[in-house]
């Protein structure tokens, strides 16, 4: 692998991670958020799921303070094209806000909700804030036209940080919800209109916690090891092995490196928390210990709880360099759950290095990767000095 790639490929992901969770002291603001709503107005929804649409967005809208320094509201309908009805930083004024939603017209056609999620891209240029986390709230039944291009844009808007929110409307695809929405937890009906107030309230309280600056030195490292049927145990030590063999060459710590480890395999098997072990010793002793698991290998289902260990009360540092280390076949259960899980761990601003426990013969873990490198598992020089240089580079930005 070229080593001269991996770095320029980490160039670039800092910069993005830059814009959306390192920045400046200031530049994340708490009360601040962005909402994009995205309403399908498509033969497959109907007037009146259209209609209904309209309504649950402006009622969402009144449980928010509007206004440059709170909650802005943007608005999209779409069906063969998306159609802009008003910027981020239109209005100020709830009952404006409410009258240019509810006089939203219903268009029916295609259901190409890919165009409005590639549109979606344009938050800045439509008036967004950069010191504004920014989520997507998409009405819709998930019967798109093309549910592998809804699936990639939505992978895509996710990678820059977007957060996005489904609402469901009658009738629903499940399955295309769960690849749009950023995670099993927001996708809701349209009757949970309370479920979805609560939720956004939260997301703006509790969303500027991850854009906390970054200090020197500091990084928490999670260990995902797989230990599927893909793998057999003498591969599975093998991880266990370059796990222990590379945080030795961290100093462990609350002001240095910390380590947290899962095995999966049908299921993520949380070993310990980042702040577990303060020295070498007892954090190999422990990692050495782990079994076995055989099963099937859910992968995603492994980055999915990782945003947990990483921002749930497991001893990671809010103003820590972040890096989800994973070992697997590349061969997973789910290749497109795994993707957009992948891709909602990277939104948060967690850096992801793939190491393949085998010849890789699919795209799968280019895709996870922040860098779009593999190594191999016998390469332990290049996945050390990985490590190594995003620890050093992470913060100086």
């Amino acid at each position: 692998m070229s080593l001269v790639s991996y770095v320029l490929h980490l160039t670039l992901f800092m910069c993005v991670s830059q814009l959306y969770f390192v920045g400046s002291e200031a530049e994340c603001i708490k009360g601040q958020l962005d909402i994009l709503f995205l309403f399908d107005s498509s033969s497959t929804v109907g007037s009146i799921d259209f209609t209904h649409s309209l309504q649950f967005a402006s009622n969402l809208a009144e449980n928010f303070q509007i206004g440059s320094d709170g909650v802005q509201f943007g608005a999209v309908s779409f069906s063969d094209s998306p159609r802009p009805l008003f910027s981020l930083n239109t209005y100020t004024d709830f009952h404006d806000i409410e009258k240019a939603i509810l006089d939203a017209q219903y268009f029916s056609g295609n259901t190409r909700t890919y165009l409005a999620l590639e549109n979606a891209h344009n938050f800045q240029t439509n008036g967004g804030r950069t010191s504004a986390p920014k989520v997507v709230v998409l009405f819709t039944n998930g019967r798109s036209d093309d549910a592998t291009r809804t699936q990639q844009q939505a992978l895509s808007l996710k990678a820059t940080g977007v957060f996005v929110v489904v609402v469901g409307l009658s009738n629903s695809n499940n399955q295309e919800l769960q690849a749009i929405a950023s995670n099993s937890s927001t996708i809701f009906s349209i009757n949970n209109f309370d479920e979805v107030v609560k939720f956004l309230q939260d997301y703006i309280r509790d969303s500027c916690s991850q854009t906390v600056k970054c200090a020197h030195g500091q990084i928490d490292i999670l260990f995902l090891i797989d230990a599927s049927s893909n793998v057999d145990a003498q591969v599975f030590n093998q991880e266990l092995g370059v796990s222990a063999n590379l945080a030795e060459n961290f100093p462990i710590g609350p002001e240095a490196a910390q380590f947290s480890a899962v095995t999966f395999a049908d299921n993520p098997h949380y070993l310990f928390d980042f702040n577990t072990f303060t020295n070498f010793s007892t954090f190999e002793a422990a990692i050495l210990q782990a079994q076995y698991l055989s099963g099937s290998p859910n992968t995603f289902l492994a980055l999915e709880n990782s945003k947990d260990l990483f921002f749930g009360g497991h001893g990671a540092r809010g103003n820590a360099a972040k890096v989800a280390l994973l070992f697997s076949s590349g061969k997973s259960a789910d290749p497109a759950r795994t993707q957009q899980q992948a891709a909602v761990l990277k939104g948060y601003g967690v850096f992801i290095i793939a190491v393949a426990v085998s010849k890789v013969t699919g795209a799968e873990l280019p895709t996870v990767s922040s860098s779009h490198e593999v190594f191999q598992i016998n390469d332990f020089d290049g996945i050390l000095h990985a490590l190594q240089d995003y620890s050093k580079t992470a913060c100086n930005q």
